[in-house]
């Protein structure tokens, strides 16, 4: 009795362990990264892309967060590749790119204080033919602002220009001077461009006067003020939930996920992970997540966050793709994410 009693306690240990392993075994973790930003957004890019669709890539600062932003968000709408680069030049690999990827166009989201011309010289010697886009101003006081030069291409990429793109409810509303919720938005809101030719604009361009019914609030009320919830109504007048927020960056960027099954119709079982605490490899993960039907989370560099941790093991992920170095998402986060049961 008692040798058939401790037979099976035995037998029990060894299912439980093995269950255990299993649930880890499902889950595989890679990383993507190169010796710095620069190089990290080229290894996505390698990573991902065997061509540039209609020849075409994006170049933006690697310093500058909010043409960075705009211009990760052109680029993973476009599904093109993306290129953060020095104020002063192109390194040899990148240059490289270009034949690779046979690019003969090319977006430079930022102006020439960011990225001087030095840029344009360089993609120009290689044939590529470069456009500019940065807010620019007139000698009467008007301008012609960055997120209206890309929300321009991308209406005439995703929408017939003889058609009425329609009012407020296609506008995504963002901060686009804080970075922390936004982190983790790109794909997301990439998506939206392509299936509903939804725009990004920051919030403040906007009227304050309720009855606007706004397509979709990106970040908290930190980030975006309460009174676009409270503008947000529908044809019976009742507010229509279209904020996507969390109490900090980590939990939106949760929510953002979470958001992707009912508003895009993609059932997420791949997470791009990136460090929460800087925006570089959080925007040049955009192309890696659209290219592979992911999302984007975010962690502290040194530990996994718990919202994002309760998010891997909720939804029964298989992939984790970490982007970025080691000083970016340290070694014992990717040991944690191994770990996982």
């Amino acid at each position: 009795m008692k040798n058939t009693f401790t037979k099976s306690l035995l037998i029990a240990l060894s299912v439980f362990f093995f269950m255990g392993n299993c649930s880890f075994a499902s889950v595989n973790v890679e990383r993507i990264s190169g010796s710095d930003r620069y190089q990290t957004a080229l290894k996505v890019n390698q990573k991902f892309l065997n061509k540039a669709d209609g020849n075409l890539a994006v170049f933006t600062s690697g310093t500058d967060f909010n043409t960075a932003l705009y211009g990760s968000y052109l680029a993973s709408s476009l599904k093109v590749p993306y290129y953060v680069v020095s104020k002063n030049g192109i390194s040899k690999d990148i240059l490289s790119e270009i034949d690779r990827l046979k690019i003969k166009r090319a977006y430079v989201v930022a102006g020439y204080e960011l990225l001087n011309k030095k840029i344009d010289d360089a993609l120009t010697a290689k044939g590529v033919r470069v456009e500019r886009l940065f807010d620019s101003k007139h000698i009467d006081g008007s301008g012609d602002n960055l997120y209206n030069h890309i929300d321009y291409i991308l209406l005439n990429t995703f929408l017939d220009p003889q058609n009425y793109r329609g009012g407020l409810e296609y506008a995504i509303v963002i901060n686009d001077e804080k970075f922390p919720d936004l982190l983790s938005s790109i794909p997301y809101v990439s998506s939206l461009a392509r299936k509903y030719n939804m725009g990004l604009f920051p919030y403040y361009i906007f009227p304050t006067f309720e009855g606007q019914l706004y397509g979709a609030i990106i970040g908290g009320y930190d980030t975006v003020p309460s009174y676009f919830d409270a503008n947000t109504k529908g044809e019976d007048g009742k507010i229509i939930e279209v904020r996507v927020s969390g109490k900090d960056r980590y939990e939106t960027a949760v929510k953002i996920a979470e958001a992707y099954k009912e508003d895009i119709g993609i059932d997420i079982k791949t997470v791009i992970l990136v460090n929460g605490a800087d925006f570089p490899d959080a925007l040049s993960s955009g192309i890696a997540a659209v290219f592979t039907n992911a999302t984007v989370l975010l962690t502290n560099p040194n530990k996994l966050n718990s919202y994002t941790k309760e998010y891997l093991l909720k939804n029964n992920i298989t992939k984790v793709v970490i982007v970025g170095g080691e000083n970016s998402v340290s070694a014992s986060v990717e040991n944690e994410l191994k770990s996982l049961k």
